[in-house]
């Protein structure tokens, strides 16, 4: 299988689909949707809760309560990503040929070490990245016509710091309002940049995830570097083959703007006949038919097409 050829990675994984991969990622997505809506109901229910204690006397009960709200959702930020990579290893299995159940939804959990680590590395990554694209940004600005116009802009500022120390400078509005429009320049460099970055580095480490699957006893370093090796020469491969699925992640934005359908309302100047949480809720309900549907029809071949991806890019011998 050749991973330049996307008509045949997509009709490989088609053929390899099964009427338990369409049911296991419906259950995939179910959980995902249905775990962000009870953290929602539960954080607004304790909002309602603390609103309600005031006072002096309320301040325990307070703290008590705020705790709750953060432990909650920082729970559900710890754990739903290793239930999120579950459907990979279904994937894998799936075009392999090999039985698939509930169970293996599970996997992410089973392997909760490697994926911690990798979800660290992941993270001191992007930290390196933002460092890197800080620097290299900061030479850009430098070269364009922008510096000029903030050092002139600042001006003003150096010579108060010089003039009284930096420890009696005072910021007033007028300053801040004058920098600031010269500081907007340097901003979009800097996201231009990290998104570059952001972006290659992404595509080259997008298959350690399925390095772990494919062999538990490999490390987070080690599925890195795995990744990074098979993805050489195929980086744009698979951003090709990522536009070839444009249609689905276009329905998903709209299923996304549905489930915000609260906040686009409110931004348009239409009231609701109801609480604004209470309407957030109610259209984030409305989107978890629409997005179940689309998994239901398209989720599954979608994963089974990169789960192909992966199996073209490994080296023969494997």
């Amino acid at each position: 299988m050749d991973i330049h050829n996307r008509k045949a990675l997509k009709l490989a994984a088609k053929q390899s689909l099964t009427r338990s991969s369409y049911r296991l990622i419906v259950i995939h997505k179910a959980v995902l949707l249905g775990a962000a809506l009870l953290i929602t109901l539960v954080s607004f229910f304790l909002q309602a809760k603390i609103n309600t204690t005031g006072g002096l006397s309320g301040i325990g009960m307070r703290n008590v309560l705020s705790t709750a709200q953060s432990a909650i959702s920082l729970a559900g930020a710890i754990l739903l990503p290793f239930w999120k990579v579950g459907i990979l290893y279904v994937a894998i299995r799936t075009v392999r040929g090999l039985q698939t159940n509930k169970d293996h939804l599970l996997s992410g959990f089973y392997c909760f070490g490697a994926f911690f680590r990798l979800m660290l590395l992941r993270v001191a990554l992007w930290f390196v990245l933002a460092f890197a694209s800080l620097n290299a940004s900061s030479v850009i600005f430098a070269a364009t016509p922008f510096a000029s116009k903030m050092e002139e802009a600042a001006s003003p500022l150096l010579e108060q710091i010089q003039a009284s120390g930096a420890e009696s400078v005072v910021i007033d509005r007028q300053m801040m309002e004058t920098l600031l429009p010269t500081i907007i320049p340097m901003i979009v460099i800097f996201s231009i940049v990290y998104l570059m970055l952001s972006v290659y580095f992404q595509y080259r480490l997008r298959m350690a995830d399925y390095c772990i699957f494919d062999a538990n006893k490999t490390g987070a370093f080690s599925a890195l570097l795995k990744s990074w090796k098979m993805t050489r020469a195929n980086t744009l491969a698979l951003f090709r083959l990522d536009l070839s699925f444009w249609w689905f992640f276009v329905l998903e934005g709209l299923i996304l703007l549905v489930s915000y359908g609260a906040e686009l309302l409110m931004l348009l100047g239409i009231s609701l006949p109801m609480a604004y949480e209470t309407a957030q809720i109610v259209f984030y309900c409305l989107s978890i038919p629409l997005s179940l549907l689309l998994y239901w029809c398209f989720g599954m071949y979608l994963q089974a097409t990169y789960a192909k991806a992966y199996d073209a890019l490994l080296p023969k011998e494997e």
